[in-house]
């Protein structure tokens, strides 16, 4: 996971989508799984800003279950780059005011 802290420092502040973190994941093993990645709204001291998260890799927003499926002769990497955030609203204060919690959950059943 790769903070995209430059392109965000460089996104207008009327943006309604705010550049996150880039993601990559191997799975070497053989199996069928998930990604899921759970998060809480942005929040500061004066407001809360839900947001949706936009994965530029699939070009929509991040589906609620990623499912795969992997081989150990062929290892898959499942590329995500440019993680974002489709914000419901522009943000009022300092970007560097604002906090969410993102979990990010992965299984492999083998």
């Amino acid at each position: 996971m790769t903070d995209r802290i430059e392109e965000r420092n460089n996104t207008p502040l009327t943006s309604l989508q705010l550049p996150l973190c880039s993601i990559v994941i191997t799975a070497k093993h053989y199996g069928k799984g998930y990604l899921q990645i759970f998060h809480t709204p942005l929040v500061n001291e004066v407001e809360e800003v839900p947001y949706q998260l936009f994965c530029d890799y699939l070009q929509k927003n991040f589906p609620d279950v990623l499912s795969y499926s992997s081989s150990p002769y062929l290892p898959l990497t499942i590329p995500m780059t440019k993680l974002s955030a489709n914000l419901a609203r522009p943000l009022l204060g300092d970007r560097t005011s604002y906090r969410s919690n993102v979990i990010v959950h992965l299984t492999l059943d083998v």
